[in-house]
């Protein structure tokens, strides 16, 4: 009986040791992958970052160019008020 319990003993030691084996196996896995998903999600976020900077710059230049347009549109109805003035003042 000893001697069948001994047995049973190795084979669960060395059980044990494949199973430490495999963890570790798995382990230096899924570390591989964690670092791999890291560096893909910082590269992610610096395009997101990137794509941000250049959306508000582009908006900033878009208001700009909204401004500069008003302001069009005010000088061009002031000189057609002034052409218009001119006209009622040459037909008298």
């Amino acid at each position: 009986m000893d001697e069948e319990l001994k047995k049973m003993l190795v084979k669960i030691l060395e059980n044990q040791e494949e199973f430490k084996a495999e963890i570790r196996k798995h382990t230096e896995a899924i570390t591989s992958l964690d670092e791999k998903i890291m560096q893909r999600t910082e590269a992610l976020f610096d395009g997101y970052k990137i794509n941000s900077e250049k959306i508000d710059e582009l908006t900033d230049k878009i208001d700009d160019l909204r401004f500069d347009v008003n302001n069009l549109g005010i000088k061009t109805l002031k000189s057609e008020n002034k052409i218009l003035e001119l006209d009622r003042r040459l037909a008298k």
